[in-house]
């Protein structure tokens, strides 16, 4: 039988999180398992972001946008 290597855990920054995470960490140490994060951005916010600036600008600021929300997951991972 093979043993789990990696264990993918999602995470959407909610009050639940911390405990989700706290939890996941306890399965990854006793199977001497990677934990790996992931978080989405969700396509929603992104194509809302194109529709407000499409009147207002030629510039979108979508991957402005999209780099802040990355930098701020980050640290908050």
């Amino acid at each position: 039988m093979s043993r789990i290597k990696k264990i993918l855990l999602a995470v959407d920054f909610s009050l639940y999180s911390v405990q989700i995470v706290k939890f996941a960490r306890g399965i990854a140490e006793n199977l001497k398992a990677k934990l790996v994060f992931v978080n989405v951005i969700n396509k929603r916010d992104i194509n809302a972001i194109k529709h407000a600036f499409v009147y207002h600008s030629k510039n979108l600021p979508v991957d402005d946008y999209i780099s802040k929300l990355k930098r701020e997951r980050a640290e908050k991972m």
